[in-house]
């Protein structure tokens, strides 16, 4: 066993031979453009003068590791490769391993990714809450095997192509999951525009994005259709083990033991990150945000139909351009005067049933997708573990 102190530099600085004219441009990394599975965003490019001072510099081939929680828990960090000149400069939040001549760069970036490396971090990090860190000395002293160079390389080879393997399947289970929430919205989009009947004689809706509807259908505004309030409560007044269900402006309820409504409801954020994507719908005793909107007395529309509308449509259609950015607050006149298809009492309950089969359908695949997804992720952290540990032969 070898302490890594005595297997690479750590924190180097840039050989005189390899550092950048002023003038030079050089690959900037600041925190966001590490990945948590070894990737790096070299998409910001810098002149040297602008970034040379004040953060820490790193070349091709060497390995980074972000030391501040919790990105270190997370896993971020990465082995330098295609820097712009070979030399990039990033956050001080980083340490960063240079390969001594018997040490393998790949190999140190495996040795860094394993558990073992992590969990002992972790634990010995220093500082206050939210300011943690993994000290230098950790680094230093950590003990790996002192193996050979051709050692070191095999298992590195061994570990490229065997996880390569598994996040393949990783990207295309996501990808799988993400085709699956697109089909699921679009199904959903069709049952509460269109019906469940494909041969039902159609009409123009008068709306451009709505286009045709089922003749027997109605069209009507959301102030038409029911009453909005909002609450009176601040997110400072949840309690955790609250008896009842407390809505606030994220898809996240919290819990209150106090309620100022009692009934058939769908709630949705009034400003922030959620503005037309958070929508809830309860029938009971709650309690809501000061900024949230509750919707009740529901006429000429079921809670339930109106729930499954108003998720499927509002933030693409009704807030149009504004959906590709971020919105700061509900404006009122586009909230009330947003128009519903409205199909009869018995259609609608209809719909929402085949809806709610459908989304516990999807929910199962759903799932057992996330499921995979955490049985690689778990066997990719194994697989690393045992090979730099000995446990595995990599060949």
């Amino acid at each position: 066993m070898k302490r890594l102190k005595y297997l690479t530099e750590i924190n180097p600085p840039l050989p005189h031979d390899q550092a950048p004219e002023p003038d030079d441009e050089v690959s900037f990394l600041p925190m966001e453009r590490i990945g948590e599975e070894g990737s790096l965003d070299l998409s910001e490019i810098l002149p040297a003068r602008s970034i040379s001072n004040g953060y820490t510099a790193m070349l091709d081939g060497d390995v980074v590791i972000a030391k501040i929680t919790p990105c270190f828990e997370n896993g971020k960090g990465a082995l330098c490769c295609g820097l712009h000149g070979g030399v990039g400069f990033g956050t001080t939040e980083l340490i960063v391993l240079r390969a001594k001549k018997w040490s393998d760069p790949r190999y140190l970036y495996w040795l860094t990714r394993g558990h073992h490396f992590r969990d002992w971090g972790e634990a010995e990090m220093r500082g206050s809450a939210g300011q943690r860190r993994v000290t230098e000395e950790f680094v230093s002293n950590y003990r790996s095997a002192n193996l050979e160079l051709a050692d070191q390389r095999q298992i590195a080879r061994y570990l490229d192509e065997a996880t390569g393997k598994v996040d393949r399947l990783l990207t295309l289970r996501r990808r799988q999951m993400d085709l699956l929430r697109d089909q699921r919205a679009a199904l959903i989009q069709q049952a509460v525009t269109r019906g469940l009947n494909p041969n039902a004689p159609l009409k123009d809706s008068g709306l451009p994005w709505l286009g045709q509807i089922p003749k027997h259908w109605e069209v009507k505004r959301l102030k038409f259709l029911c009453n909005v309030t909002t609450g009176g409560k601040d997110t400072i007044n949840a309690e955790p083990d609250g008896e009842f269900p407390f809505f606030v402006r994220s898809q996240t309820v919290e819990r209150i033991n106090c309620f100022s409504f009692d009934g058939e409801a769908v709630l949705t954020a009034g400003d922030g990150v959620g503005v037309g994507k958070v929508f809830h719908y309860y029938n009971g005793k709650l309690e809501f945000h000061q900024r949230v909107y509750l919707l009740h007395n529901f006429h000429h529309v079921t809670g339930k139909f109106f729930f499954q509308y108003m998720r499927s449509l509002f933030h693409s259609v009704a807030l149009g351009a504004e959906a590709k950015s971020t919105v700061d607050s509900l404006r009122m006149h586009i909230f009330l005067n947003f128009e519903f298809c409205i199909p009869p009492a018995a259609e609608q309950a209809k719909i929402v049933e085949w809806i709610e089969q459908e989304e516990a359908r999807f929910e199962a695949l759903l799932s057992s997708y996330s499921r995979q997804l955490e049985l690689l992720t778990e066997y990719r952290s194994a697989l690393i573990h045992e090979c730099v540990t000995g446990q595995r032969a990599a060949g």
